[in-house]
């Protein structure tokens, strides 16, 4: 039972980055756009990795929002 558990729950979190990977794609091409910031979490973010050059890799980035949405999902 708990592989099939853990198995249920690598999909979840497949489908979860695939979501935050169409949205953070979709945002950058936003901002490259012309389109102002929403001053939102992913702004924040995003500024941060600009800034330095460095800042989050994209699995960072789907990290910290997998956290904030199970957090807010409880």
């Amino acid at each position: 039972m708990a592989v099939e558990a853990g198995r249920r729950q690598e999909k979840v979190f497949v489908r979860l980055y695939v979501a935050f990977d169409d949205h953070i794609e979709r945002h950058m091409r936003e901002c490259a756009g012309g389109k102002p910031p929403k001053n939102n979490f992913l702004d924040v973010l995003l500024d941060y990795r600009a800034e330095d050059g460095q800042g989050f890799y994209r699995q960072m980035l789907w990290s910290l929002l997998a956290i904030c949405w199970s957090a807010l999902s409880l």
